[in-house]
C-alpha cells in the first residue's frame, strides 16, 4: 500500500491518483510546512470525486488487499484521502473531517490509544496511528495502538525525528513491530527517508505492507508527478513474500 503525503493542490492529487497510489495525505498540522487550509483540502477531495470514480475502498480494505501488481492496476481504484493531525482536539478534527469529507485520519504527535479512540469516536473514521521507534518498549507500544478500536494501521517513522523531514534510517528496525502486530489485523506502514531508489529495500528489510513518502517525491518542495510515478512503480515491483499477513479488520481480535 502506497501513501503519498503532503499533497497540497488538486492537480497534485490527480497526478497521485493517476500514478496508482492508495492513499493521499493532506496535512492539517499547524507545525507543518505542508499544511493546507480547509478550502484547499475540500478542493482536493472534490477534484478526485469529479473524475467520476466510485468511492474508494476503506483504509482497512486497502491493507487487506496489500499491494497490487502493475498489470492489475490498469484501472486502479481511487485513492482515499487521509487528514494528518497533530495535537488538535477531537472536536477540531471532527470539524475538519466533516468539512473536507475525509476518508481517514492520521494521528501524529502525542499518539496514544486514548487519543485514537477519542478521534475515532468523534469522527467515525478509521485511524492511522503514528509511532517513532525509541527502544525496548517499541513492540508493546505498537501492540497497544494496534489493539485500539478504530486503528487500522500503525505508521512507524524514524527514531528521534519529526515526521516529514525525510531522514533516512535502517528500516529493519521496524521488523519487530511488524511481527508483533501481525496477528491483530492491523498493517504497518514505514516512513522516513524513502524514495524510488530505496523503497524496495525498505519493504524487504521491514516486512511492512505499506510505505509513506512526502519529501522523497518532491521537487522544490512540491509533489512531483514524475517522482510519484517512479516511487509507486518501485514499490509495486518489490517482492511481497517477506510481508506479514494482514487479516480482515472484522475477523481480527481487537482490544480496547
Amino acid at each position: 500500500m502506497v501513501k503519498i503525503c503532503g499533497v497540497r493542490t488538486p492537480e497534485s492529487a490527480l497526478a497521485v491518483a493517476d500514478a496508482g497510489a492508495d492513499l493521499i495525505g493532506v496535512n492539517f498540522a499547524n507545525v507543518s510546512k505542508r499544511r493546507v487550509d480547509l478550502t484547499t483540502a475540500r478542493r482536493i477531495v472534490e477534484s478526485l470525486r469529479e473524475r467520476g470514480d466510485v468511492p474508494p475502498p476503506s483504509l482497512a480494505e486497502r491493507l487487506r488487499r496489500g499491494s497490487y501488481s502493475l498489470a492489475a492496476r490498469a484501472e486502479p481504484p481511487p485513492p482515499a484521502v487521509v487528514g494528518i493531525v497533530v495535537e488538535q482536539s477531537p472536536h477540531e478534527i471532527a470539524v475538519i473531517a466533516r468539512e473536507v469529507a475525509l476518508h481517514g485520519v492520521q494521528l501524529s504527535g502525542d499518539c496514544t490509544p486514548a487519543a485514537c479512540i477519542a478521534i475515532h469516536d468523534a469522527t467515525g473514521l478509521e485511524v492511522i496511528a503514528v509511532m517513532r521507534l525509541g527502544g525496548a518498549s517499541d513492540v508493546s507500544r505498537a501492540i497497544a495502538l494496534a489493539s485500539t478500536t478504530g486503528v487500522v494501521a500503525v505508521l512507524v517513522d524514524a527514531p528521534g525525528t519529526v515526521g516529514g523531514a525525510g531522514h533516512a534510517w535502517d528500516h529493519s528496525q521496524a521488523r519487530a513491530v511488524v511481527d508483533g502486530v501481525a496477528a491483530l489485523g492491523v498493517g504497518v506502514i514505514v516512513a522516513g527517508g524513502l524514495n524510488e531508489g530505496n523503497v524496495g529495500d525498505a519493504l524487504a528489510r521491514s516486512g511492512a505492507w505499506g510505505v509513506d513518502v512526502a519529501s522523497g517525491v518532491e521537487t522544490a518542495g512540491m509533489t512531483d508527478p514524475d517522482r510519484v510515478r517512479a516511487f509507486v512503480r518501485a514499490a509495486r515491483v518489490a517482492p511481497l513474500s517477506h510481508c506479514a499477513p494482514v487479516t480482515t479488520a472484522t475477523d481480527a481480535p481487537r482490544g480496547t
